[in-house]
């Protein structure tokens, strides 16, 4: 019974790496000729915020999963303590912006993207 029910797992497991694999290559394949972009997470931060290390790496794993796609992230100063400033800028892979340097940033980027196809 129980080499049974082990032999059962097996299999399952098995099929749904399979499953996974397939999945895999035909995501590759098919995305081969699509243009890449450029996908902007912008965390607006202000204050003291015990959270901001959290939301920080929670953005910058929705980030690694993107195909086809080169992600920034910034997090934007809207009045940090120095506490958080601190943590922010020791992240690898972290911009971390002032108001005024959103505007040109965004328009530069956008801009960008427009001309370069």
């Amino acid at each position: 019974m129980l080499i049974a029910f082990g032999l059962g797992a097996m299999i399952l497991l098995a099929l749904i790496g399979a499953v996974e694999v397939i999945c895999l290559l035909s995501r590759k394949f098919w995305r081969k000729g699509a243009a890449e972009t450029v996908t902007l997470s912008i965390i607006p931060a202000k204050g003291h915020m015990d959270n901001i290390e959290y939301l920080v790496r929670a953005a910058q794993a929705d980030l690694h999963w993107l195909e086809n796609s080169r992600g920034r992230l910034i997090v934007l100063n809207l009045g940090l303590d120095e506490e958080s400033k601190n943590l922010i800028t020791e992240m690898r892979g972290v911009e971390l912006l002032e108001e005024e340097e959103l505007c040109p940033l965004l328009q530069n980027t956008l801009i960008g993207q427009m001309y370069s196809k």
